[in-house]
């Protein structure tokens, strides 16, 4: 059974703001987290405003494990407080960008840089007098204006949304956004299955890739055509990605998420530089990737690594 150990420190904040910083070790799965969720209840029902959780010695993170940090986030800014995370593995880096988790939590490189933005946080949050002495009495506030609440379509709970971005329920994991006019828009929660697997950094070796993908597109139906294109845009960036990396480069991850309808496909590396930033030295191969998927992202990993990020939809 795996373990994990959560060392906590106090933080030394303005105005004696309770916050603690907690240094995780070990890994965050089926069999730690009803600890981990139980260390990290405890600091909040203590009365902790603001917690960072330091991931260095954290050796894995199930999705389990991330949508109970997502959780977490959500019930520490209900509370006019806030938790994030510094020094997180480029692997759970790598996973929360495919996911597009990285706008529901802040990811810090270190200590310092977080405490700055907990700093920033409280000096720019008016004191409550201040704030009911900064909006007159005789004016009633707009019906867009923040906070607000709103009703999760999926498990009916009643949310508090505190600015606009982006949130996710904290009951049943759904996603929704608010805009700066005070609309909402819900995406219901989806459960991810995930293959991933390490190539060798040779054109020779796509075969691996193919026959991953194939697998890919047939276990989701996707018709022959459409399959065919999902594949060779894949190929196209796998190509891309062997060609660009640097000399001595010995292998690269393609990792394929799917969830219902929906197919993400990941290529990347932690050690392949910038290569990706000027797309006019692969523009027929991006031309490619583009024509086939619904949506081509360039994203940098830590430390010095690039993602192509595709995205398909099987419309039935």
């Amino acid at each position: 059974m795996s373990k994990l150990q959560v060392t906590p420190r106090p933080l030394n904040l303005p105005g004696n703001v309770n916050g603690v910083l907690a240094k995780l070790s070990g890994s965050i799965d089926a069999s730690t987290v009803p600890h981990f969720e139980e260390q990290i209840e405890k600091f909040l029902k203590e009365g902790v405003r603001f917690l960072l959780l330091d991931c260095a010695e954290v050796a894995y993170i199930n999705s389990t494990g991330m949508g109970l940090i997502i959780k977490l986030v959500d019930k520490y800014r209900t509370k006019d407080g806030d938790l994030k995370l510094i020094s997180v593995p480029a692997k759970v880096v790598t996973l929360f960008k495919m996911l597009g988790l990285e706008a529901l939590v802040e990811l810090h490189s270190g200590e310092q840089t977080a405490v700055a933005a907990v700093v920033k946080m409280l000096s720019a949050a008016p004191a409550p007098a201040e704030a009911a002495a900064s909006q007159p009495p005789a004016v009633a506030p707009k019906a867009a204006s923040y906070p607000l609440q709103f009703k999760c379509p999926t498990c009916q709970g009643v949310l508090e949304i505190r600015a606009e971005g982006k949130y996710r329920c904290p009951r049943c994991g759904a996603f929704f956004a608010a805009d700066g006019g005070g609309a909402v828009k819900s995406y219901p929660p989806k459960k991810w299955k995930a293959v991933e697997i390490r190539v060798p950094c040779e054109l020779d070796d796509l075969e691996w890739v193919r026959s991953m993908m194939a697998s890919q597109t047939s276990r989701m139906k996707f018709p022959e055509e459409e399959a065919q294109g999902l594949e060779q845009a894949v190929d196209e960036a796998c190509t891309v990605m062997v060609n660009t990396s640097p000399a001595g480069t010995s292998s690269y991850s393609v990792a394929a998420l799917s969830s219902g309808d929906d197919l993400i496909v990941a290529v990347y590396s932690y050690t392949c530089g910038a290569h990706f930033k000027d797309e006019s030295k692969s523009k027929m191969s991006f031309d490619v990737m583009r024509s086939f998927m619904d949506k081509v992202e360039i994203l940098p990993l830590p430390p010095n690594g690039q993602m192509i990020k595709m995205t398909k939809t099987l419309h039935r």
